[in-house]
């Protein structure tokens, strides 16, 4: 189970049907053949349009279709082909662990973090505070890195949103004028939404 990266991916799959999780080679060729043309959106954050920011989320039509690439999530989903793959977050924690636990007891939880612009991994606080969130409604042993999530969730859960905004990534969107986005990431388990990759999709396991 991978837990997608970037603050501002949060809530992509609680708010569309379908997700297409894709690199910008993928992304490029999808559009090419002119599948899912009029949703596919270029830019990472923007206010015009559908883009990796949540608040451009908010009124999306009920069963859109929607394909935004991302450079760390999505790149990390698609090297899971066959094995079952989930998207969580601070909203949807609870129901995501529930709904892996199905699967069986190894579950790998992946804070994918981020990168910076020479393609270097980027740690992001806001992706193990989500992690943790995750683990913590996990039943059976845990690794010493899965207990460092945990223990890291539990100290910041008591106010989620004051530490998201005070984190780099919090800043950085803040100062770009996306603090919405922070405001929507940060509330805690909100959402039953279990966004299952199906066949190089994400979809909303609970509409199926």
């Amino acid at each position: 189970m991978f837990y997608l990266s970037q603050l501002q991916q949060k809530l992509l799959q609680t708010m569309v049907q379908s997700f297409i999780p894709t690199n910008g080679e993928m992304s490029q060729r999808l559009t090419m053949h002119n599948l899912y043309k009029q949703n596919y959106q270029s830019c990472r954050l923007s206010k015009d349009g559908y883009s990796l920011s949540p608040a451009s989320l908010t009124k999306i039509p009920a069963g859109t279709k929607l394909v935004v690439p991302s450079p760390n999530g999505s790149s990390l989903t698609l090297l899971t082909p066959k094995t079952p793959t989930i998207a969580g977050c601070l909203r949807n924690s609870e129901a995501v662990a529930k709904f892996a636990q199905k699967y069986g007891s190894r579950i790998a939880v992946i804070p994918a973090g981020e990168k910076w612009e020479d393609n270097t991994l980027r740690p992001a606080f806001e992706d193990l505070i989500g992690a943790g969130a995750i683990l913590s409604y996990l039943n059976g042993s845990l690794s010493p890195e899965a207990e460092t999530a945990v223990v890291a969730f539990h100290a910041f859960k008591h106010d989620l949103l004051t530490y998201l905004k005070q984190c780099s990534s919090g800043k950085e969107l803040i100062a770009k004028g996306f603090e919405l986005d922070v405001e929507l990431a940060a509330a805690f388990n909100v959402s039953d939404c279990v966004p299952l990759f199906t066949e190089n999709v994400y979809i909303n396991n609970n509409l199926v």
